[in-house]
């Protein structure tokens, strides 16, 4: 449906240049353009809900319950000033806590966290930050292409053994995992990114 509202947004612009005045076109085709937009994003929105397995509707059916039980646990085992990286804006709602956005544009050394090699490598990228907790639902590994996919080999690997990462909190259904990043008991300088000097 919407693909057939864009050609016909693109069929109705071809008609308003032919018979508009010419000071009109420039306005009436960014208006069009605009609708034409819109009917584009739908469709290709409705592709992604498919491709990911159902319709958003049903997913959020589905994960709300979850995003619900571990906002309860946030709120009540996590101080309020606590900083959290992830990729779903939905924790940070029901949450109530800040929360750093792996699909964020400037957090460049944030993207390094996922693929570090060791737990101490990645504690440092997140040091930079003062990341205090790694929110993860286990989704993410599969949606690649999407905005919060992230890679399978790295800290994903290790998370769980790594004695700079505990696992406070497990929903139920165990698709969203919370840690708490623990810090080594050393001088601020010895957190340094790899690569930035002390």
């Amino acid at each position: 449906m919407a693909l057939l509202l864009f050609i016909g947004t693109l069929a109705l612009f071809g008609w308003v240049v032919r018979r508009a005045p010419r000071g009109a076109v420039p306005m009436v085709g960014a208006i069009l353009v605009m609708f034409g937009t819109v009917a584009l994003g739908t469709w290709i929105q409705a592709g992604h809900a498919s491709t990911w397995g159902g319709t958003l509707a049903w997913e959020n059916q589905q994960v709300i319950p979850e995003y619900e039980e571990l906002g309860s646990f946030v709120r009540q085992n996590v101080p309020k000033d606590a900083l959290v990286y992830g990729s779903q804006i939905a924790f940070a709602y029901y949450a109530r806590r800040d929360q750093i956005n792996t699909t964020w544009w400037g957090g460049a050394n944030l993207a390094k966290v996922w693929p570090s090699s060791t737990g101490e490598e990645a504690v440092k990228w997140l040091a930079q930050y003062r990341i205090d907790y790694v929110f993860l639902d286990m989704r993410q590994p599969q949606t690649f292409g999407g905005g919060g996919w992230i890679p399978t080999k790295g800290l994903l690997e290790f998370i769980d053994r790594s004695p700079y990462f505990e696992r406070v909190h497990r929903t139920s259904k165990g698709t969203m995992v919370l840690y708490k990043v623990l810090y080594p008991a050393t001088p601020a300088t010895a957190l340094t990114a790899p690569g930035q000097g002390s």
